[in-house]
């Protein structure tokens, strides 16, 4: 009987995240996610209405550190085999563009989009090292690569994924992560149907089975660790 998986999925409440959420519960697993505290009891009723548990809805806030370092205290598992840091900020506020610059506003879009995964992932460390095979997803963007970069269109959002990118290629090929046997993925979700994406592109559901798709190939080594993936093609996007 094959051991049944936990997986963590952030931001769950909407588009993608909820879209994982249906998708790794139909697989099978234990699915516990997040989302911000006024939306807890409409996710906790989505859980239940998958099938899932809704014990296993968190609140967590990405700007809020003291948050993310308590959520291993309210962790409901003892592993964790898949952390899939969905969560984001867009760039669509007009503090966000180049000639009406807000600091704060960019310090918002960096802070959720680059430090909170990667704190996050610290955190929960442990429960990663738990597992037999673990993994670290982080759903990227192809706005994130510099050598694709030919739209002047999502500087912030662009370049905060990019500082994510280069933070997990880093990470990958240190001591705490090549020691402890723990992959990442970088896993850019395609052109999908959200608010980031003004409901353009493919459904968030078959977005979702695009991700999970690599996902395990992370797990089963055909892609090796810190690859930047299109999930739509499976295909390696440059840097």
């Amino acid at each position: 009987m094959s051991r049944k998986l936990t997986v963590l999925i952030t931001g769950a409440n909407r588009g993608i995240g909820l879209a994982l959420t249906k998708h790794y519960i139909s697989l099978g697993c234990e699915v516990i996610c997040t989302c911000r505290d006024e939306q807890l009891t409409s996710m906790r009723e989505q859980m239940l209405s998958f099938g899932g548990n809704p014990e296993n809805v968190i609140a967590l806030t990405l700007n809020d550190s003291r948050q993310i370092e308590r959520i291993a205290e309210v962790f409901p598992a003892k592993s964790l085999d898949i952390l899939v840091n969905n969560a984001a900020l867009g760039d669509a506020s007009e503090g966000a563009k180049f000639d009406k610059m807000n600091m704060n506003e960019w310090s918002d879009v960096f802070q959720a989009n680059t430090i909170a995964p990667v704190l996050l992932s610290k955190t929960l460390f442990p429960f990663l090292e738990a597992s037999p095979n673990p993994l670290i997803v982080m759903i990227t963007s192809h706005l994130a690569s510099i050598e694709l970069n030919d739209s002047p269109d999502s500087v912030l959002y662009g370049a905060s994924k990019a500082a994510l990118n280069s933070v997990v290629r880093r990470l990958a090929i240190s001591p705490e992560f090549i020691d402890r046997k723990i992959t990442l993925g970088l896993v850019h979700p395609g052109s999908v149907k959200t608010r980031l994406s003004g409901f353009q592109g493919i459904s968030t559901e078959t977005s979702a089975q695009n991700i999970a798709a690599v996902a395990e190939k992370f797990k089963s080594g055909e892609f090796s660790s810190a690859s930047f993936i299109d999930s739509e093609t499976q295909t390696v996007i440059p840097w």
